[in-house]
Parts: structure tokens; sequence; C-alpha cells
């Protein structure tokens, strides 16, 4: 469900958390960046006119409780000087601070790689679209923006449920790894180990950089070829799972077996 608010900011509740898809002028959105008074912590992404998402140094942390109607109260919205901001807050609990950051240089990362967002420079809609559908269309684009970069940020449940969980293990790797699926995505458990990164493979930067952020945030541990799971950790995508723990593209749905051998495109 998206709510427009009277300042024209469109928000969405998702299991996942909030977001909040505004178009302010660029010094607020700079205003609210350096904002230090964070008691809680939001993810913050300005979005260029041209190149979709701004790269990690325009990734920003700002505080949930910043009052930002008075910033938005009116504004020309056809001005070269207003840009759009995505806000992403949790539903329960809070981030910390370096938390916040990796996930916001994360999916930044993955915008840049992959370019799935494109709002401002995307084709006229067709005239007579409503705006509900419209802005319902951009919500979907960021959401794909976020899976993009293998994260369950902006992620609806699924709509399909399992009718129970068993645990998971790769095709291949039954001793080494172990997971549990739900409607949600698919949860890694602690004990998982990596596999090395494919030489010279297509998505070998990228999975690597993956590794990093989730080494960076307490994650994974280990160094060079011997890195695992110390925690539980979940994914939206079974294949952006399985690719992590592999090095390489991997097609999660078939390589996610049970005990019985079934792949996880049965289960559900």
């Amino acid at each position: 469900m998206i709510r427009t608010d009277a300042h024209g900011a469109r928000h969405m509740r998702t299991t996942a958390g909030h977001v909040g898809v505004v178009d302010a002028p660029r010094m607020a959105a700079v205003r609210l960046a350096r904002s230090d008074a964070l008691a809680a912590c939001a993810v913050c992404l300005v979005v260029n006119d041209t190149a979709g998402v701004g790269l990690p140094a325009q990734v920003h942390i700002l505080s949930t409780t910043d009052p930002t109607s008075s910033l938005l109260a009116s504004h020309d919205a056809g001005s070269p000087d207003w840009a759009r901001v995505l806000v992403a807050s949790p539903l329960r609990g809070t981030w910390a601070a370096h938390e916040a950051q990796l996930i916001a240089t994360e999916i930044a990362d993955g915008a840049e790689r992959a370019g799935r967002l494109r709002i401002s420079s995307s084709p006229s809609p067709p005239p007579g679209l409503s705006l509900s559908t419209r802005h319902a269309s951009e919500l979907h684009d960021i959401a794909a923006l976020t899976e993009a970069a293998g994260l369950p940020l902006l992620s609806s449940p699924a709509q399909r449920e399992l009718t129970h969980t068993p645990l998971l293990h790769l095709r291949g790797l039954p001793d080494t790894t172990q997971a549990t699926a739900s409607p949600q995505g698919i949860v890694i458990h602690a004990g998982t180990r990596l596999e090395n990164l494919e030489p010279n493979g297509t998505h070998t930067v990228e999975i690597g950089y993956r590794r990093i952020a989730l080494l960076q945030m307490g994650v994974l541990q280990g160094t060079g070829r011997e890195l695992e799971f110390v925690r539980d950790h979940l994914f939206e995508d079974p294949s952006s799972a399985a690719a992590l723990i592999r090095g390489r593209p991997t097609n999660g749905w078939a390589s996610w077996l049970d005990r019985a051998g079934r792949a996880l495109r049965e289960l559900i």
C-alpha cells in the first residue's frame, strides 16, 4: 500500500522496512545528510537525473526523526535544483551507524553495476496513467535495485509460502553448507563455509565485493580462502546466496536441496 502525505512524499511499509520517496531540493538533501544528531539511522540515496543512483560518496546516513517536512513544504518540481531522495529505515529496532553505512554503500555499488534504477530518465508514462500507478512503478524499480544488491531491505514477502522449512544444503556440499528456506528468502546458517572465487569469472569482482561487505558487517569471518558464516544471515534471493557461497553464478532454485535431494523449486 502506497500512501502520499501532504508534502507529496510517497511511503510504503513492507515487512523489511519503511520506504519513503520524496522530491527535495539538493541543498536540503545535503543538510539532511550532514545531520549527525542520530538516535536511529536510515539509509538515504540521492537519485540523480541522468545516472540513476549516486555513487557511495553520495550515499548518506540521516536521522529517521529529522523534521524534513519543513524542507518539503513547497517546491518547484521542474527545477533542476531538485532531486529525488529515497529514505529507508527498519521497522523493528535500529541499525547502528556502521551497519547503515555498509548497507547503503553496497546498495549503491550494486546500483552502479546493475544500472537498474532509472527513474528520472525513464520514458514518459502513458497519458491518463494514475499517480498511484506511476508511484507504484517507481517504488517497484527501487525494490528491484536492492534485490540486485542481494539485500532484502525493501522486499515484500514472497507470495508463495512453504508448507515446511526443511534444512537445505548446496548440491555437492552437504557437509559445509546449511540453510533454511522461508517466505522472506533463505537463511544461511552459521558454520557454512565459502568456496574459492571463480578465477576471472564475469561476476568475480561483484561477488568479492559482497563478501567484503559481509566481512565488515561481522557476518563472515576468516581470511583468504578460509571464509565462513559466523551468524545466520537472510538473503532475499536463493541464487544470490548460492553464488556468494560458490564464488560463481549459481541457480539457487535448482542447487539448494533438502536431505531427500529435492530442489528448492520443488518445495515451494
